[in-house]
């Protein structure tokens, strides 16, 4: 299974990220939001994402490729969002048995920095008998 996120992290609220980008995230948060039950915890800063409209199935390169797509649309609202403290895409990959490995084309990693986004990865080794 593999997932592909823009995210953002602003000193600001995700509000004011939906609001200049215009779109609804996937998944975001404030800082001081307390974290899914049954943690204790708040979250530490604001952080706003927007997953890949790929199919779960789809390899990691596929994922960011569908996700480019829609935000080359809208690279001067994601230029112009105010107190961005970090941006970056996050890819997250689960896997079992020998690690697949993954590589994206120079293409790709042009595109990604053109929009000023880092790279983030998570890699996650599964037992056979445990679901991602």
């Amino acid at each position: 299974k593999n997932f592909v996120y823009l995210v953002i992290e602003s000193s600001g609220t995700y509000q004011e990220i939906t609001s200049t980008l215009e779109i609804i995230p996937t998944k975001a948060w404030n800082a001081g939001d307390p974290k899914p039950s049954p943690s204790p915890c708040k979250h530490n800063s604001t952080s706003w994402l927007l997953e890949s409209q790929a199919p779960k199935s789809s390899s990691l390169e596929e994922h960011v490729l569908s996700l480019l797509q829609a935000l080359e649309t809208i690279r001067d609202k994601i230029c112009s969002i105010p107190l961005v403290t970090e941006s970056h895409i996050l890819f997250v990959t689960y896997y079992r048995g020998c690690n697949p490995g993954f590589w994206f084309s120079a293409d790709t990693i042009n595109r990604i920095s053109s929009l000023g986004l880092g790279m983030e990865f998570d890699v996650y080794s599964l037992p056979d008998d445990e679901d991602g």
